[in-house]
Protein backbone atom coordinates (compact mmCIF):
# COMPACT_ATOMS: atom_id res chain seq x y z
CA UNK A 1 0.00 0.00 0.00
CA UNK A 2 2.72 2.45 0.94
CA UNK A 3 4.75 1.96 -2.55
CA UNK A 4 1.19 2.71 -4.14
CA UNK A 5 0.25 5.68 -2.24
CA UNK A 6 3.83 7.19 -2.70
CA UNK A 7 3.32 6.20 -6.29
CA UNK A 8 0.59 8.26 -6.64
CA UNK A 9 1.65 11.36 -5.00
CA UNK A 10 5.01 11.34 -7.19
CA UNK A 11 2.77 10.78 -10.12
CA UNK A 12 0.60 13.86 -9.69
CA UNK A 13 3.21 15.82 -8.38
CA UNK A 14 5.39 15.25 -11.80
CA UNK A 15 1.84 15.79 -13.85
CA UNK A 16 1.63 19.30 -11.81
CA UNK A 17 5.15 20.24 -12.65
CA UNK A 18 5.21 19.66 -15.88
CA UNK A 19 2.13 21.56 -16.53
CA UNK A 20 3.82 24.36 -14.52
CA UNK A 21 6.68 24.61 -16.85
CA UNK A 22 4.64 24.14 -20.13
CA UNK A 23 2.75 27.53 -19.04
CA UNK A 24 5.63 29.31 -17.94
CA UNK A 25 7.29 28.23 -21.21
CA UNK A 26 4.04 30.03 -23.19
CA UNK A 27 4.46 32.90 -20.87
CA UNK A 28 8.28 33.22 -21.15
CA UNK A 29 7.84 33.19 -24.89
CA UNK A 30 5.30 35.79 -25.49
CA UNK A 31 7.03 38.32 -23.30
CA UNK A 32 10.63 37.60 -25.78
CA UNK A 33 8.47 38.27 -28.82
CA UNK A 34 7.09 41.41 -27.09
CA UNK A 35 3.92 40.89 -25.36
CA UNK A 36 4.23 41.49 -21.38
CA UNK A 37 0.40 40.85 -20.85
CA UNK A 38 1.39 37.03 -19.18
CA UNK A 39 5.12 38.89 -17.52
CA UNK A 40 2.47 41.61 -15.48
CA UNK A 41 0.63 38.94 -14.45
CA UNK A 42 3.01 37.29 -12.86
CA UNK A 43 3.01 34.27 -15.09
CA UNK A 44 6.64 34.41 -16.15
CA UNK A 45 7.75 32.27 -12.90
CA UNK A 46 8.77 28.23 -11.89
CA UNK A 47 6.28 28.82 -8.90
CA UNK A 48 3.45 25.88 -9.33
CA UNK A 49 0.83 27.96 -7.72
CA UNK A 50 1.25 30.95 -10.24
CA UNK A 51 0.07 28.45 -12.90
CA UNK A 52 -2.19 25.63 -11.44
CA UNK A 53 -6.16 26.51 -11.81
CA UNK A 54 -7.88 25.03 -8.68
CA UNK A 55 -10.91 23.15 -10.58
CA UNK A 56 -8.11 21.87 -13.09
CA UNK A 57 -5.91 20.93 -10.14
CA UNK A 58 -8.73 18.77 -8.30
CA UNK A 59 -9.77 17.05 -12.04
CA UNK A 60 -6.30 15.92 -12.00
CA UNK A 61 -6.21 14.07 -8.44
CA UNK A 62 -9.79 13.01 -8.96
CA UNK A 63 -9.42 11.12 -12.88
CA UNK A 64 -5.63 10.17 -11.47
CA UNK A 65 -7.61 7.88 -9.13
CA UNK A 66 -8.99 6.23 -12.29
CA UNK A 67 -5.25 6.05 -13.85
CA UNK A 68 -5.82 9.11 -16.23
CA UNK A 69 -4.84 12.25 -14.61
CA UNK A 70 -6.74 14.88 -17.00
CA UNK A 71 -6.77 18.21 -15.93
CA UNK A 72 -5.45 21.66 -16.89
CA UNK A 73 -3.57 24.47 -15.69
CA UNK A 74 -4.04 28.30 -15.67
CA UNK A 75 -4.09 29.80 -19.55
CA UNK A 76 -1.51 31.92 -20.14
CA UNK A 77 -2.89 35.29 -21.45
CA UNK A 78 -1.31 36.46 -24.93
CA UNK A 79 -2.17 39.65 -26.65
CA UNK A 80 -0.87 38.61 -30.52
CA UNK A 81 -1.04 42.48 -31.70
CA UNK A 82 1.61 43.38 -28.84
CA UNK A 83 3.97 40.91 -30.71
CA UNK A 84 7.12 43.35 -32.09
CA UNK A 85 6.92 41.29 -35.91
CA UNK A 86 4.56 38.72 -37.18
CA UNK A 87 1.59 38.59 -35.03
CA UNK A 88 0.46 35.39 -36.54
CA UNK A 89 4.05 33.75 -36.16
CA UNK A 90 4.02 34.91 -33.05
CA UNK A 91 0.98 33.50 -32.18
CA UNK A 92 2.35 29.91 -32.98
CA UNK A 93 5.86 30.34 -31.43
CA UNK A 94 4.33 30.68 -28.23
CA UNK A 95 1.69 28.46 -28.57
CA UNK A 96 4.12 26.16 -29.86
CA UNK A 97 6.72 26.90 -27.03
CA UNK A 98 4.58 24.81 -24.07
CA UNK A 99 4.80 21.49 -25.85
CA UNK A 100 8.58 22.02 -26.89
CA UNK A 101 9.02 22.24 -23.05
CA UNK A 102 7.37 18.96 -22.11
CA UNK A 103 9.45 17.59 -25.10
CA UNK A 104 12.52 19.39 -23.73
CA UNK A 105 12.15 17.96 -19.75
CA UNK A 106 11.27 14.73 -21.34
CA UNK A 107 15.07 14.55 -22.85
CA UNK A 108 16.41 15.84 -19.90
CA UNK A 109 14.77 12.73 -17.91
CA UNK A 110 15.69 10.90 -20.10
CA UNK A 111 19.19 11.57 -20.03
CA UNK A 112 19.04 11.47 -16.47
CA UNK A 113 17.44 8.39 -16.40
CA UNK A 114 20.20 7.05 -18.60
CA UNK A 115 23.05 8.33 -16.61
CA UNK A 116 21.29 6.59 -13.51
CA UNK A 117 21.16 3.25 -14.90
CA UNK A 118 25.14 3.77 -15.38
CA UNK A 119 26.26 5.11 -12.35
CA UNK A 120 23.76 5.27 -9.66
CA UNK A 121 24.21 2.29 -7.24
CA UNK A 122 20.91 0.37 -5.75
CA UNK A 123 19.73 2.00 -2.56
CA UNK A 124 19.46 0.62 0.34
CA UNK A 125 15.95 -1.13 1.36
CA UNK A 126 16.35 0.79 4.20
CA UNK A 127 16.64 4.21 2.20
CA UNK A 128 14.05 3.29 0.08
CA UNK A 129 11.50 2.30 2.87
CA UNK A 130 12.30 5.98 4.62
CA UNK A 131 12.18 7.50 1.28
CA UNK A 132 8.48 6.14 0.75
CA UNK A 133 6.92 7.10 3.97
CA UNK A 134 8.36 10.47 3.53
CA UNK A 135 7.01 10.92 0.27
CA UNK A 136 3.76 10.23 1.56
CA UNK A 137 3.88 12.75 4.55
CA UNK A 138 4.88 15.52 2.31
CA UNK A 139 2.09 14.56 -0.48
CA UNK A 140 -0.75 14.65 2.40
CA UNK A 141 1.05 18.26 3.63
CA UNK A 142 1.11 19.59 0.18
CA UNK A 143 -2.34 18.06 -0.59
CA UNK A 144 -3.88 19.44 3.05
CA UNK A 145 -2.45 22.96 2.13
CA UNK A 146 -3.58 22.93 -1.09
CA UNK A 147 -7.16 21.80 -0.16
CA UNK A 148 -6.92 24.85 2.82
CA UNK A 149 -5.82 27.13 -0.42
CA UNK A 150 -9.17 25.48 -2.44
CA UNK A 151 -11.23 26.18 0.75
CA UNK A 152 -10.08 29.87 0.42
CA UNK A 153 -10.30 30.55 -3.11
CA UNK A 154 -13.80 29.06 -2.98
CA UNK A 155 -15.19 31.16 0.06
CA UNK A 156 -13.80 34.57 -2.38
CA UNK A 157 -15.42 32.77 -5.64
CA UNK A 158 -18.49 32.33 -3.86
CA UNK A 159 -18.48 35.44 -2.51
CA UNK A 160 -17.64 37.85 -5.33
CA UNK A 161 -19.90 35.31 -7.89
CA UNK A 162 -19.45 33.14 -10.79
CA UNK A 163 -16.81 33.83 -13.29
CA UNK A 164 -15.75 32.22 -16.82
CA UNK A 165 -14.82 28.51 -16.37
CA UNK A 166 -10.55 28.57 -16.59
CA UNK A 167 -10.68 31.77 -15.36
CA UNK A 168 -9.54 30.88 -12.11
CA UNK A 169 -6.56 32.70 -9.51
CA UNK A 170 -5.28 31.30 -6.53
CA UNK A 171 -6.25 34.80 -4.77
CA UNK A 172 -7.83 34.50 -1.21
CA UNK A 173 -9.06 36.19 1.82
CA UNK A 174 -6.76 38.70 2.78
CA UNK A 175 -4.78 37.42 6.20
CA UNK A 176 -4.88 39.50 9.67
CA UNK A 177 -2.38 39.00 12.11
CA UNK A 178 -5.05 37.31 14.13
CA UNK A 179 -5.40 34.69 11.28
CA UNK A 180 -4.57 30.73 12.76
CA UNK A 181 -1.99 29.77 10.39
CA UNK A 182 -4.27 27.08 8.62
CA UNK A 183 -6.29 30.05 7.18
CA UNK A 184 -3.12 32.04 6.33
CA UNK A 185 -2.51 32.10 2.58
CA UNK A 186 1.24 32.42 1.94
CA UNK A 187 1.45 29.82 4.84
CA UNK A 188 -0.54 27.28 3.04
CA UNK A 189 1.31 28.14 -0.52
CA UNK A 190 4.65 27.50 1.44
CA UNK A 191 3.56 23.96 2.50
CA UNK A 192 2.11 23.08 -1.14
CA UNK A 193 5.69 23.75 -2.21
CA UNK A 194 7.67 22.58 0.10
CA UNK A 195 5.86 19.11 -0.02
CA UNK A 196 5.89 19.61 -3.91
CA UNK A 197 9.46 19.56 -3.95
CA UNK A 198 9.71 16.96 -1.19
CA UNK A 199 7.80 14.74 -3.09
CA UNK A 200 10.32 14.98 -5.89
CA UNK A 201 13.32 14.33 -3.99
CA UNK A 202 12.14 11.54 -1.63
CA UNK A 203 10.54 10.17 -4.83
CA UNK A 204 14.08 10.58 -6.39
CA UNK A 205 15.91 8.87 -3.10
CA UNK A 206 12.75 6.03 -2.99
CA UNK A 207 12.89 4.94 -6.89
CA UNK A 208 14.85 7.32 -9.39
CA UNK A 209 14.54 5.34 -12.65
CA UNK A 210 11.06 5.19 -11.93
CA UNK A 211 10.36 8.47 -11.27
CA UNK A 212 12.56 9.27 -14.15
CA UNK A 213 11.04 7.18 -16.42
CA UNK A 214 7.52 8.60 -15.53
CA UNK A 215 9.03 11.80 -16.22
CA UNK A 216 9.61 10.95 -19.71
CA UNK A 217 5.72 9.78 -20.07
CA UNK A 218 4.46 12.31 -18.52
CA UNK A 219 5.94 15.10 -20.60
CA UNK A 220 5.40 13.41 -23.72
CA UNK A 221 2.11 13.01 -22.84
CA UNK A 222 1.30 16.50 -22.18
CA UNK A 223 2.95 17.46 -25.06
CA UNK A 224 1.01 15.56 -28.13
CA UNK A 225 -1.78 15.90 -26.34
CA UNK A 226 -2.04 19.84 -26.24
CA UNK A 227 -0.56 19.50 -30.28
CA UNK A 228 -4.74 18.47 -30.64
CA UNK A 229 -5.77 21.56 -32.70
CA UNK A 230 -9.50 22.09 -30.50
CA UNK A 231 -9.47 25.93 -28.94
CA UNK A 232 -8.67 24.90 -24.89
CA UNK A 233 -5.21 23.49 -26.11
CA UNK A 234 -2.01 24.60 -27.98
CA UNK A 235 -2.30 22.95 -30.89
CA UNK A 236 -5.82 25.37 -32.21
CA UNK A 237 -3.00 28.66 -31.38
CA UNK A 238 0.00 26.80 -33.65
CA UNK A 239 -2.41 25.92 -36.64
CA UNK A 240 -4.25 29.42 -36.47
CA UNK A 241 -1.33 31.65 -36.67
CA UNK A 242 0.22 28.79 -39.06
CA UNK A 243 -2.58 29.75 -41.19
CA UNK A 244 -3.15 33.35 -40.91
CA UNK A 245 0.89 34.09 -40.90
CA UNK A 246 0.60 32.18 -44.53
CA UNK A 247 -2.42 34.62 -45.89
CA UNK A 248 -3.59 32.10 -48.60
CA UNK A 249 -7.04 32.43 -49.55
CA UNK A 250 -8.05 28.90 -48.17
CA UNK A 251 -5.91 29.35 -45.47
CA UNK A 252 -7.66 32.02 -44.27
CA UNK A 253 -10.83 30.72 -44.93
CA UNK A 254 -9.28 27.64 -42.65
CA UNK A 255 -8.35 30.23 -40.27
CA UNK A 256 -12.11 31.48 -39.92
CA UNK A 257 -13.67 28.29 -39.53
CA UNK A 258 -11.08 27.81 -36.14
CA UNK A 259 -12.46 30.93 -35.13
CA UNK A 260 -16.05 30.24 -35.61
CA UNK A 261 -15.83 26.70 -33.89
CA UNK A 262 -14.18 28.32 -31.23
CA UNK A 263 -16.89 28.59 -28.76
CA UNK A 264 -17.57 25.21 -29.14
CA UNK A 265 -14.16 23.38 -29.15
CA UNK A 266 -13.75 22.33 -25.36
CA UNK A 267 -17.37 20.95 -25.78
CA UNK A 268 -16.18 18.99 -28.97
CA UNK A 269 -12.71 17.66 -26.51
CA UNK A 270 -14.33 16.66 -23.86
CA UNK A 271 -17.39 14.86 -25.94
CA UNK A 272 -14.55 13.08 -28.06
CA UNK A 273 -12.95 12.15 -24.80
CA UNK A 274 -16.09 10.98 -23.44
CA UNK A 275 -17.01 8.94 -26.53
CA UNK A 276 -13.99 7.25 -26.55
CA UNK A 277 -14.59 5.65 -23.02
CA UNK A 278 -17.96 4.50 -24.18
CA UNK A 279 -17.27 3.19 -27.37
CA UNK A 280 -13.63 2.05 -26.68
CA UNK A 281 -12.35 3.82 -29.73
CA UNK A 282 -8.73 4.83 -28.97
CA UNK A 283 -9.81 8.39 -30.79
CA UNK A 284 -7.32 10.27 -28.86
CA UNK A 285 -5.46 7.48 -27.21
CA UNK A 286 -3.78 6.12 -29.49
CA UNK A 287 -1.96 8.86 -31.46
CA UNK A 288 -1.12 10.03 -28.12
CA UNK A 289 -0.53 7.11 -25.89
CA UNK A 290 1.54 5.63 -29.17
CA UNK A 291 3.36 8.76 -30.00
CA UNK A 292 4.63 9.20 -26.42
CA UNK A 293 5.80 5.07 -26.79
CA UNK A 294 7.30 5.66 -30.16
CA UNK A 295 9.01 9.22 -29.01
CA UNK A 296 9.87 7.02 -25.28
CA UNK A 297 11.35 4.37 -26.95
CA UNK A 298 13.74 7.04 -29.36
CA UNK A 299 14.78 8.60 -25.87
CA UNK A 300 15.88 4.86 -25.26
CA UNK A 301 13.26 4.48 -22.41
Amino acid sequence: IMVKVAGFFTGITLVLVAISIHEFAHAWMANALGDSTARYRGRVTLDPLAHLDPIGTLMILFTAVAGVGIGWGRPVPVVPGNFRKNPALGLAASSAFGPISNLLQAVAAAMLLQAARAFLPAMPATLVTTSQVLVVLAGVAALAAGGGLFYLWYRQRAAAGPSALGNFQWRVVESTPGTPWWKDEEILKQIVRAGMLGVLVFGFLAAPQSLLTSAVYVNCALALFNLIPLGPLDGNGILRGLLLASKGHWTLQAAAFLDRIQPYSATILFGLIFLEQILNIPIISLPVFGGTQFIARLLGV
